[in-house]
C-alpha cells in the first residue's frame, strides 16, 4: 500500500500492511506518524533515505564498501518484532 504524503493512517485500519516501505521521503510530523503505527502495530518500517534509521525507522540500508541492512535496535525492540539471528549478525545496528 502506498500512502501519499500526508496520508492519514485511518486507511491502514481497514487493510492492515504485513510492513511499510517509503517510497519518498516524508515531512517529519507525518514520519513520526509511520514510525509510531509501526512500533504500535509491530510492522516493520523500512526506509532507503539517509537519516531515517538513525530518527527512529526500524530497518533501511547502509551502503558502504558493502550494501548492509541497517536496524534501529531501539525501535526494533519498542516494536516486539524478532528478526531472525543471522540478519542481525549481518547487518549494521543503529542503538541511540
Amino acid at each position: 500500500m502506498i500512502l501519499a504524503d500526508g496520508a492519514h493512517f485511518s486507511t491502514l485500519q481497514e487493510q492492515v500492511p504485513a510492513a511499510i516501505y517509503l517510497v519518498q521521503s516524508l515531512p517529519d510530523p507525518v514520519l513520526e506518524e509511520v514510525i509510531r503505527y509501526g512500533i504500535d502495530h509491530q510492522r516493520v518500517v523500512f526506509s532507503p533515505f539517509e537519516g531515517h534509521v538513525e530518527r527512529g525507522v526500524l530497518a533501511g540500508l547502509a551502503i558502504e564498501v558493502r550494501v548492509l541492512p541497517y536496524i534501529n535496535q531501539t525501535t526494533l525492540r519498542r516494536s516486539g518484532i524478532r528478526l531472525k539471528s543471522l540478519l542481525l549478525k549481518v547487518a549494521k545496528i543503529h542503538e541511540p
